[in-house]
């Protein structure tokens, strides 16, 4: 019997979340060396932290750390993790990406176009809700973290084959530590036009999830009026079936109110 997967304790990991699962990949281990890991989380049910349900991956390529990753591709079933490093003992002088196909547990290491971003660490990589195709890369340290990298803002094209890298310009120029922003400032980046501004107006999106509460409001009301209209048609019915039927009793006008019931009518209500 196979003693079930538990992951050793670390810091500086990668994290991906994945439908109803946590992938973690890499991190510095306990004698503060990068590790080379990929194992997941199952969260798709109720769990114990007692009872953590583990499944160790296919290896990284390189022992990561300080290297962020993302989902992305064409069926977001792609693992993007963004290094400072060719192999195991060689850095590189440029960003070097690797990708995990999650359907076919592979790993890849796919030739890119373009200028690829300065190695660094510690760096972010976000996917561009614009177009979900396009990965943007910002920050980060390198040279052990004393100086901000060259170019801080890199996009990586994701829907062409090869992937093609290009330099964002940008005039806010900040790496590693933001703690020390000038002024406390907050630099918020504009992907439609990869420019940096300092105020943003967040009535000109669309925002997905109150579509979705209209959405649901509209069809709960239309639902429950339908509803009330069948209902209100059966019982309707009902009364109408219920209706005595009359007949005159003789010699009586029909616009008198001498009518017998006939039998098996209610005749108490006219």
């Amino acid at each position: 019997m196979t003693a079930a997967f538990t992951p050793a304790s670390r810091i500086y990991q990668g994290s991906v979340i994945i439908e109803n699962k946590i992938y973690f990949l890499g991190g510095l281990n306990i004698a503060n060396v990068g590790t080379s890991d990929l194992f997941y989380l199952d969260i798709s049910s109720p769990f114990s932290t007692e009872n953590l349900r583990w499944s160790n991956l296919a290896p990284i390529p390189v022992k990561s750390a300080f290297s962020p990753s993302c989902l992305g591709g064409s069926n977001n079933s792609t693992i993007f993790l963004f290094e400072h490093r060719n192999t195991d003992n060689v850095n590189s002088s440029t960003l070097v990406m690797f990708t995990f196909d999650i359907i076919n547990q592979k790993w890849d290491a796919p030739h890119t176009l373009g200028s690829a971003p300065s190695s660094r660490q510690n760096m972010d990589a976000v996917v561009d809700k614009n177009d979900n195709s396009t990965i943007i890369i910002y920050g980060g340290g390198s040279n052990n973290f004393t100086k901000s990298p060259y170019p801080s803002l890199a996009a990586l094209d994701t829907s062409v084959e090869p992937y093609k890298w290009s330099e964002i310009i940008s005039n806010a120029g900040k790496g590693f530590d933001l703690a020390t922003a000038p002024n406390n400032d907050v630099y918020i980046l504009d992907t439609s036009s990869h420019t940096w501004v300092k105020s943003f107006d967040l009535s000109t999106i669309s925002n997905p999830s109150n579509i979705s509460d209209k959405l649901k409001l509209v069809i709960g009301l239309s639902s429950g009026l339908l509803a009330l209209i069948i209902i209100a048609g059966i019982i309707g019915y009902i009364c109408y079936r219920r209706r005595p039927n009359y007949i005159a009793t003789p010699g009586t006008d029909t616009d008198n109110h001498n009518y017998i019931a006939t039998p098996g009518t209610d005749n108490r209500e006219r």
